[in-house]
């Protein structure tokens, strides 16, 4: 009896799996990089700056991109995906432009691993970033404070928008990354402002 119920085993089994669906593979991957020909502000870091991954919904900053409808619904567009989570391209993209910005300035931009090199951090909240039915958009808070003082030096809010004026899904994303370069344009001004003031 044990024997005849150990030969159906398999069977059983296998009978499952196969009704599983099949993973949806996106058209098109897309990734989060600074712009070539984008100019850049110089800023002053007159020390070490700490930049933190963003926080935030794992919705909103993991590999899919998200879409509002005029409800408020959330959904996940099945033909585009990103190629890396989305926090960590936003935040790749904010070091590189801080960096950028800021070479030949006395502070470096740092990563986690040298958090006890910092003297200043920036952690940021990412509240949106979604396609929405007529535009595109990205919100986000910045923290930066004096670690040595314990003390907040500057609090900002970025808000980015773009019109989307029946764009093709493609163009769509595309119109995403814009307003996330942007948003992080601003960003860095907003901390270059922070340090020279």
């Amino acid at each position: 009896m044990l024997r005849s119920v150990l030969l159906g085993l398999p069977i059983a089994v296998s009978g499952c799996v196969s009704v599983l669906p099949e993973p949806v593979v996106p058209e098109g991957l897309y990734r989060l990089y600074e712009a070539p020909d984008q100019s850049v502000t110089r800023i002053n870091l007159p020390k070490n700056l700490l930049v933190r991954e963003p926080e935030g919904s794992g919705l909103l900053l993991g590999k899919s991109i998200v879409t509002e409808d005029s409800s408020g619904a959330l959904a996940l567009m099945r033909s585009a995906q990103w190629s890396d989570p989305a926090s960590r391209m936003l935040e790749a993209l904010l070091i590189d432009k801080l960096t950028l910005a800021s070479s030949g300035a006395d502070g470096r931009v740092i990563t986690g691993e040298d958090s006890i090199l910092a003297d200043y951090h920036l952690s940021w909240r990412v509240r949106d970033f979604v396609l929405a039915d007529d535009e595109a958009r990205i919100a986000f808070q910045v923290t930066l404070t004096d670690v040595r003082r314990r003390t907040v030096l500057r609090q900002f809010n970025i808000i980015e928008r773009e019109a989307l004026n029946g764009a093709s899904s493609q163009e769509a994303v595309g119109s995403l990354i814009d307003v996330a370069r942007r948003a992080i344009d601003r960003t860095v001004a907003e901390v270059g402002e922070a340090f020279s003031s």
